[in-house]
This record gives structure tokens, C-alpha cells and sequence, in this order.
């Protein structure tokens, strides 16, 4: 029997609350397998993919306010983990370029593979911007 069909029977048996016949150990472990389970098989919410994006979004600019190296900018871990949330950020990266101009240039080549810039536009914000939404609008991709 795999670890969640057990997981599932005995929150199945012993119902929400299961301090009557297990420990404290077995409680945590059995709420962190219910976790892993959820997680694993409920689909992800728009909602919640758009409430983290703004979180680690803000972790981000106030954490690198100061900060003038674009590597460390761009290496900043919460920058890294809107990264690793692939293609599915693409929308909410161009909304929040329109509403806050910032360097998410980084951000796009890395999930997107693709780079609209032009060498005589490196440098010039507005310019940078306009070439990633005209290649945004290119792939029909919404904001």
C-alpha cells in the first residue's frame, strides 16, 4: 500500500480528529503527509499563484531597493523563485512591468528563452519595456 493510500485511510478512520489513538509524532507526520498530498494532486489556484507572485515580488524590491548590481538584483532569491515558476508568471511579470517599471528583464530571458532587445535599446528602460510587450502581444500572451 503506497504512503498516501495509508495517509488517507487513517484520516479516513480516525476523521478529523485523530488525537484518540495516535501521538503527537504520528499527528504531525500524518498532517504533513495530508500537505504533501493536497499539493501534490489539487490543482494550483490562479488566486494563490497570484498571491505569491506578489509576495516574493515585494520580498524582492525591498530587499534590493539599494541595490545597484543587477547581479545581485537578479540573483535575489525571491527573484529566482518567481523564475522557477516558469511560464505560468509570464502574465503577472508583464502586469507588474506596466504598473512598476523594474528589472524583470532577467526574469523574461531566463522563463522565456527569448531576448526582443535590441543592442541600441540596452540601457534605455522604456525602450526595453516596449520590445518585451511587443513580443508578449507577438505570442498572444495577455496582462
Amino acid at each position: 500500500m503506497s504512503t498516501i493510500a495509508c495517509v488517507n485511510r487513517l484520516t479516513n478512520y480516525y476523521g478529523e480528529d485523530q488525537s484518540i489513538a495516535l501521538g503527537n509524532e504520528a499527528k504531525i507526520s500524518l498532517n504533513q503527509y495530508q500537505v504533501i498530498y493536497r499539493r501534490y494532486y489539487e490543482p494550483v489556484s490562479r488566486e494563490n499563484l497570484i498571491k505569491e507572485f506578489y509576495q516574493l515580488a515585494s520580498e524582492w524590491r525591498r530587499d534590493t531597493k539599494y541595490t545597484s548590481s543587477i547581479t545581485e538584483i537578479c540573483m535575489h532569491p525571491a527573484y529566482q523563485k518567481i523564475i522557477g515558476m516558469g511560464e505560468k508568471v509570464l502574465p503577472l511579470i508583464f502586469h507588474d512591468l506596466k504598473q512598476n517599471p523594474s528589472h524583470w528583464f532577467w526574469a523574461l530571458n531566463a522563463i522565456t528563452g527569448a531576448d526582443p532587445i535590441e543592442s541600441s535599446q540596452r540601457g534605455r528602460i522604456d525602450q526595453m519595456i516596449s520590445s518585451w510587450f511587443k513580443w508578449a502581444k507577438d505570442k498572444g500572451i495577455k496582462w
